[in-house]
Formats: C-alpha cells, structure tokens, sequence
C-alpha cells in the first residue's frame, strides 16, 4: 500500500532472509531455525494481505479492488505451497535434521527470492 513505511521489510526481514539463505548455504547450526522463521513469515504475510482488499470489497470500498484480490490470492497460495514444501522435514515423523539436505538449493533460492522481493516492495 502506497505511504506504508518500509522499515520492517528492509531493516529485519530483508536482512534475515539473506542471512539464513547465506546460512542454509554453509550449513551454519542456526540456520535451519532462521529458515523456518523467514519461511513462516512469507507464509503468514500474503495471507494477510490477501484479506485486505476481501475486507474493502464486502465492505463495498471505493477502493475495493478484486484484480487484487485475485493477485493476493495467487501469492498467498503460492507461498502456501513453497512452505509446505519446505516444512515437510520439519514435521515429520523421526526427522534427524530440520532441511533433509544441509545445502537445500531450493530453500536457499527461495529464501533469497523472498528477500528480494522485500527488498523491491519497499
């Protein structure tokens, strides 16, 4: 939304998700932790989004947009997708490490992409 500040974004989240992708990469301890937090941030987020312009148009908003609530949706089914793909090992059963490679290439591509779509929204 124009006149949001991007200060979350650019001052924490940007920075974690290029640190715990730089993480996964040299299979760092902390790493997978930091990965599931980024991770369940770009989850929640679109999500969140998404129900934004529902809200503004059941509310018959002057600014109701359903492209965009359509373009939300796609994002938040998509980031959906990414993370249950990337949670698996977390919740699975007898699980011995959190990313079932230490150099996930799809997490760490993933993870760096998030960032910088971050990086470009603010």
């Amino acid at each position: 939304m124009e006149g949001d500040s991007p200060t979350l974004d650019l001052g924490l989240v940007v920075p974690a998700a290029i640190a715990a992708a730089w993480g996964l990469r040299r299979a760092l301890p902390w790493a997978d932790k930091a990965a599931y937090t980024v991770i369940g941030w770009f989850t929640l987020v679109p999500i969140s989004v998404f129900a934004m312009p529902i809200v503004t148009l059941l509310r018959d908003d002057v600014n109701a947009s359903a492209v965009s609530a359509g373009i939300f949706a796609v994002i938040a089914i998509g980031s959906r997708v990414v993370a249950r793909y990337l949670y698996r090992p977390l919740l699975s059963r007898g699980r011995t490490e959190l990313f079932v490679h230490k150099r996930d290439w799809f997490g760490f591509g993933c993870l760096l992409a998030c960032g910088a779509v971050a990086l470009l929204e603010g």
